[in-house]
């Protein structure tokens, strides 16, 4: 038959358009060459060259594309799930095989969305679930298309009750389709119960930290900076002290005269302090030069009236506090030392320079924003 059609004869199982035909899709095994690609798309080497914001949308489109193309017809085992979470944990953080990284957040907040206070990474698993129970629906949506009718004919659906959808005597990926639709029913209550009372304890337990706003102005990796800041998720001193890393002492290496946390080296450190005395009296703005992490982020959130005024300062506290952190890395590693005033002067051209590339219709002058970012807003 084969010859005939000018076909080459195949055995099963085989692949058909990237997909596996005829293979136990329940077994780890059988998923192996997805889980080789999906490593290949997230290797060790791209995560040296990547800063975390890069990392976080590299990952962000192999999860758009790789995974979704074989998560919509078939339903993955739990192993195999841990397995890619464990791939993208590694990459994320800039692991390697052979040298482990630590994981700064938790996985719970990786995959939060951005409005409970995660990265938006989205979890592989609602997602397959999500694919595979649209053709459930879309079988009792959609009653006169070709394969629900074939669906039908081979199912033995016509003139059943409405709850029978596949016959268990024909195994394949249809009968698994609807067994995933059964367990979305046969636990709905359950999960509308967990979304209701401990989902409402883990987006409390999400939001312990402010709830940043996600900015276009700024590039992703300073976005990604903000939120860990906001959850005390950055390497100071104090970080890792508790993690068991630095052993010495964790007294800030500019002022020595306090402990090293999140809240210090980017508000209350003299440094930090000099550089947003400049930054505000650039800004023509009173504000606190006290407090911690959260009520700057918070006085900057509540600040005027004017949404396009409160974007260009989002902007600026974002690059004050990117710059700030810079500049304490540049004097640990490379033994650098810079003034506020050489700080606040990166701050005014970095925010400029993105700004005028990032936004669409953007007329701003250097001459004017030198002298203030919002007398001609």
């Amino acid at each position: 038959m084969g010859n005939t059609l000018g076909c080459k004869p195949a055995v099963i199982p085989f692949t058909y358009l990237g997909v596996p035909v005829g293979a136990n899709m329940k077994l780890k095994k059988n998923w192996a060459p997805i889980v080789e690609k999906f490593h290949n798309k997230l290797s060790s080497w791209k995560a040296k060259n990547l800063s975390m914001g890069g990392r976080l949308t590299l990952t962000k489109a192999v999860l758009g594309s790789l995974p979704s193309f074989f998560f919509s017809l078939l339903v993955a085992p739990n192993g195999v799930i841990g397995k890619l979470e464990k791939i993208i944990r590694k990459f994320l953080w800039g692991g390697t095989e052979e040298k482990r990284k630590i994981n700064w957040v938790a996985w719970e907040k990786v995959v939060a969305p951005k409005n409970m206070g995660g990265l938006g990474l989205g979890s592989l698993k609602a997602v397959n679930l999500s694919l595979i129970v649209k053709w459930w629906w879309r079988l009792r949506t959609e009653e006169n298309t070709l394969w629900g009718k074939v669906i039908k004919g081979i199912h033995n659906i016509r003139n059943k009750a409405s709850n029978y959808m596949a016959s268990s005597s024909i195994p394949g990926v249809w009968k698994r389709i609807v067994g995933a639709g059964d367990e979305l029913k046969k636990n709905r209550s359950q999960y509308i119960r967990n979304y209701r009372k401990e989902g409402t304890l883990r987006s409390q337990a999400l939001t312990d930290s402010v709830l940043i706003d996600w900015t276009h102005d700024v590039p992703i990796k300073v976005n990604c900076f903000i939120c860990r800041a906001s959850m005390d998720r950055i390497p100071t001193n104090c970080a890792l002290q508790k993690r068991g890393i630095l052993t010495g002492s964790s007294r800030c290496e500019y002022c020595e005269t306090e402990d090293e946390n999140t809240s210090h080296a980017l508000i209350k450190c003299p440094l930090a302090q000099n550089v947003w005395q400049w930054v505000f009296h650039w800004c023509n703005i009173s504000a606190p030069m006290t407090g911690d992490i959260g009520e700057k982020l918070t006085f900057i959130k509540d600040w005027g009236n004017c949404s396009r005024k409160r974007s260009n300062l989002l902007a600026i506290c974002y690059s004050t506090m990117w710059s700030i952190w810079r500049v304490r890395c540049d004097r640990i590693f490379k033994k650098l030392r810079c003034s506020p005033a050489t700080v606040a002067d990166n701050v005014i051209s970095i925010v400029f320079t993105w700004i005028k590339h990032r936004r669409k219709k953007c007329h701003y002058q250097w001459t004017q924003w030198c002298i203030n970012p919002f007398d001609y807003l």
